[in-house]
């Protein structure tokens, strides 16, 4: 990829195997990420409704 046949960070080389593997890593980071916040603002929303 890009001309380098070795990934800079993972040091193995660059195949279509490693490229999804390392996708559906990142993806699920994301996934992680954006379930944290989600469960943030629901325990912050109940316990606004609860103070009413």
């Amino acid at each position: 990829m890009n001309g380098e046949e070795v990934d800079q960070y993972s040091g193995y080389p660059h195949s279509i195997f490693n490229y999804i593997a390392a996708f559906i890593w990142h993806d699920n980071h994301h996934k992680q990420q954006i379930d944290r916040f989600l469960k943030e603002k629901s325990t912050e929303s109940k316990e606004r409704n609860n103070n009413f």
